[in-house]
């Protein structure tokens, strides 16, 4: 599910120039920073267990892991809603990685 955005009463779905499963987006972010990453899933036992320590209901985790378990294989959706809004293209996800490259190390 790609973010929304909500301006002058109108909601937007925000998508990258580019379509890319998870997996895909791990490593562009270990090119980015230099080092390989690895995308590893953990199974629905040990997620309700992390994310329940953090707080989160059981409810609100099983709606999570559906939500996300859509973009594991399966890029997000596109669109050119970015380009529409700013007048400009959307980054690609290699760009948005490499300026933000500092936050992952």
């Amino acid at each position: 599910m790609s973010p929304l955005w909500r301006c002058r009463g109108a909601t937007y779905t925000i998508s990258g120039p580019e379509a890319l499963t998870q997996v895909e987006q791990a490593r562009l972010i270990g090119e980015a920073i230099g080092r390989p990453l690895r995308f590893q899933e953990l199974n629905d036992r040990e997620t309700h267990e992390l994310w329940g320590s953090w707080g989160w209901s059981a409810e609100d985790i099983d709606l999570e892991l559906y939500v996300r378990s859509e973009f594991v294989q399966v890029p997000a959706p596109l669109g050119a809603t970015v380009g529409h809004l700013l007048g400009q293209p959307a980054r690609t996800f290699a760009q948005w990685a490499a300026e933000h490259a500092a936050a992952f190390r």
